[in-house]
């Protein structure tokens, strides 16, 4: 992996643990509270970014053959923006 992948994943693993962290109650989960704040380098963290690099590396490999037909700035767009939206709601806003 290279640095720049080693950040993407990294981002990508942080922003799917807190978004994970603020839908489980909803869906009737309680998570354990030794997991509930990411750390990269608990057992939780480096499962969770070695699944969120596979998954990227995979939807890049699609992306750059073609095979997935999304434009990436598009996508980037909603992406961020359904972020923000979960960010506001967990905010209680």
């Amino acid at each position: 992996m290279t640095d720049q992948f080693d950040v993407k994943v990294l981002e990508i693993a942080t922003k799917f643990h807190t978004r994970y962290e603020q839908l489980a109650e909803k869906h009737g989960y309680m998570t354990r509270e030794d997991t509930r704040q990411f750390k990269a380098d608990s057992p939780n963290g480096k499962l969770m970014l070695e699944v969120c690099g596979e998954m990227y590396h995979a939807i890049r490999e699609e992306l750059l053959r073609g095979k997935v037909l999304v434009d990436f700035a598009e996508y980037e767009a909603f992406h961020w923006k359904c972020f923000a939206a979960a960010q506001t709601e967990g905010e209680g806003k």
